[in-house]
């Protein structure tokens, strides 16, 4: 219990001790990351109502590729937890970027990993107008929601790199 407390203290003071520049820059690329990832979000989402329309009345049982698909969503949810990472730290061990380039970008990789399951999973649902497929896809959008930063969340992130 104590180790948390120390952490989340620890974390508070690293915070604190960003400069005021340093946490405008970061607000910034806060900002610039949540456009990016609601117009990617907003993409799947009017893709998704469209395909949903159109195959209203034709809906099917879940067909061999919904469940391909599926599957493939859950390796684009492991891919968008783990390739950002390791993507960060190659990145950060050659010095080539900023701390808030590096966290962009990172959430930017994560978000596509994902839309593009996402879209496969309204491609499905199209072809044979399964809801199986849109509920995946819909899971989907929601884990690229989980990736659109708050400016607390790139602070805290960059008091883990500081």
């Amino acid at each position: 219990m104590n180790q948390c407390v120390t952490i989340s203290l620890s974390e508070s003071l690293k915070v604190a001790r960003l400069t005021d520049e340093a946490r405008a820059e970061l607000h910034r690329v806060a900002t610039t990351t949540q456009v990016i990832l609601i117009a990617m979000i907003n993409g799947v989402v009017v893709f998704g109502g469209i395909a949903y329309y159109l195959k209203r009345n034709d809906q099917g049982a879940p067909s061999t590729l919904a469940y391909v698909a599926a599957t493939v969503a859950i390796a684009c949810v492991a891919l968008s937890i783990f390739l950002p990472r390791m993507q960060a730290q190659a990145v950060g061990e050659s010095g080539q970027a900023k701390p808030g380039q590096q966290f962009q970008v990172s959430r930017i990789l994560a978000a596509g990993i994902l839309e593009g399951g996402a879209f496969l999973n309204i491609i499905i649902h199209f072809l044979d107008g399964n809801l199986l497929s849109l509920v995946v896809a819909a899971i989907l959008v929601g884990f690229m929601i989980w990736q659109v930063p708050t400016k607390h969340s790139i602070e805290n992130w960059a008091a883990g790199d500081f």
